[in-house]
């Protein structure tokens, strides 16, 4: 009976999981040939999959999850997490790239957007969340609050995220504009550097004598170990290294997001 039980339940999660890489695809409006020729199988195996008749590889799972930009808990069958949630509200100010899952219940009490910015940086542990707050700085830098946000961040002692996170994506708006952006998104990056720059320069004393004398602020999830420690700091960007914080996005990931916004 237990072994029945296995089956059955295996069924039901492939059937689950091919219907999630299905609502994946045609949200995107591909066909199954595309997304076939991404995976590197046929239409026709990409269809039985679709409909739960196999399961999806290890390596052709980790290609859906870059391809489609979602995490691995979106084909997780468990409840959906607060990571989940969390992206499906950054979608929602902006961050479009990020897929938003329909199949979670939006809380609007989650969309005050101090608390959004500071639950990706207390977390700390996505990039693609991380980046993806560049256009959302960008977007809504007049409504930002960023005293508030400051003050709640050092409360937990983590208030030289803030200033590497504003500091990348001042220097993405940099990279931003040298490709020639249409009039109204010129618009918002001159307005957000405004803000940004006036800000990191009012507070910027403060945040520089409580970095010096912080331990360096371990930001990647995989960094685990003193080696690997040491490898992402050899590695690290001046911006990084001027915040103490390990981490290897730089200002490049936050210019990826803020263009595919745009």
């Amino acid at each position: 009976m237990n072994a029945l039980n296995h089956r059955q339940d295996l069924s039901k999660t492939r059937v689950a999981i091919g219907e999630k890489v299905r609502r994946l695809r045609e949200g995107r409006h591909l066909t199954q040939a595309k997304l076939a020729a991404e995976l590197g199988i046929s239409q026709g195996r990409l269809s039985e999959l679709e409909r739960g008749a196999g399961s999806f590889s290890a390596e052709q799972l980790l290609t859906l999850l870059a391809f489609f930009n979602v995490g691995a808990s979106h084909f997780s069958p468990v409840q959906a997490t607060r990571e989940d949630a969390l992206q499906n509200v950054l979608a929602r100010l902006g961050a479009s790239h990020l897929y938003e899952s329909r199949e979670i219940v939006a809380d609007e009490t989650a969309e005050d957007l101090p608390a959004v910015i500071r639950d990706v940086l207390v977390a700390g542990n996505n990039p693609r969340h991380l980046a993806g707050l560049a256009p959302i700085l960008v977007l809504h830098a007049d409504a930002l609050n960023l005293p508030k946000l400051l003050l709640e961040l050092r409360e937990v002692g983590l208030a030289q995220r803030l200033g590497w996170l504003l500091d990348n994506v001042l220097a993405a708006i940099v990279k931003a504009r040298e490709h020639a952006p249409s009039r109204p998104w010129a618009n918002r990056y001159r307005r957000a550097e405004t803000i940004l720059r006036a800000f990191l320069a009012d507070v910027g004393t403060g945040l520089a004598a409580a970095r010096a004398a912080a331990p360096v602020d371990v930001l990647d999830a995989w960094i685990r170990s003193a080696r690997s420690l040491r490898e992402v700091q050899a590695e690290a960007t001046e911006i990084s290294r001027r915040w103490r914080v390990a981490s290897e996005l730089s200002p490049t990931d936050f210019a990826v997001a803020l263009e595919a916004v745009r």
